[in-house]
């Protein structure tokens, strides 16, 4: 139905591709009741902004027009609005108001990530709050750099991601 794994090679996210095509095609699909873990085996800073401005990058070439809606999706811009609302129409301090809302959102990711794992922590409250406070400060940062530079290292090569999420290979000059 996908016309193989060839159809799918012009794709950095084949998965998403053959996801979409599969259900082009009318078959239906399930989500499975647990999560797939991607671990890549480099961990760090540098290599966590690395893959998620690669994600980035290649949701806004496939998805453009969510590009203007995904900060407000993040906690800190989200939180900031809420503040700024309920300061606004109701008169509430804003900065009260920014903290509760930041740590009622830090604590449902808590509880997620204690239900992902089955209850068990393998880090402790302390590397987890330091772990979030570093994801949620670095993602306005992550979005600048998708879209200062829209081209994609990836495995020895660099792409150029076309509107749709075609990748064209970057020939060394």
């Amino acid at each position: 139905a996908t016309g193989g794994m060839d159809q799918l090679a012009q794709y950095i996210a084949e998965d998403f591709f053959m996801g979409k095509s599969i259900t082009e095609s009318g078959y239906k699909m399930a989500l499975a009741s647990y999560p797939a873990y991607q671990n890549s085996g480099n961990y760090g800073v540098r290599n966590f902004v690395n893959r998620m401005t690669r994600w980035t990058k290649l949701r806004i070439a496939m998805v453009p027009w969510t590009v203007p809606l995904e900060p407000f999706s993040e906690s800190l811009l989200a939180s900031l609005m809420f503040s700024w609302a309920c300061a606004h129409f109701f008169e509430w301090n804003m900065l009260v108001v920014f903290l509760y809302r930041l740590l009622v959102w830090f604590l449902l990711d808590y509880t997620l990530f204690r239900v992902l794992e089955n209850g068990y922590l393998q880090i402790s409250k302390i590397d987890f709050l330091v772990a979030w406070l570093v994801r949620e400060t670095l993602t306005p940062y992550v979005i600048l750099c998708a879209l200062w530079d829209p081209t994609i290292n990836w495995r020895t090569g660099r792409y150029r991601l076309r509107c749709g999420g075609k990748a064209e290979e970057v020939l060394p000059v």
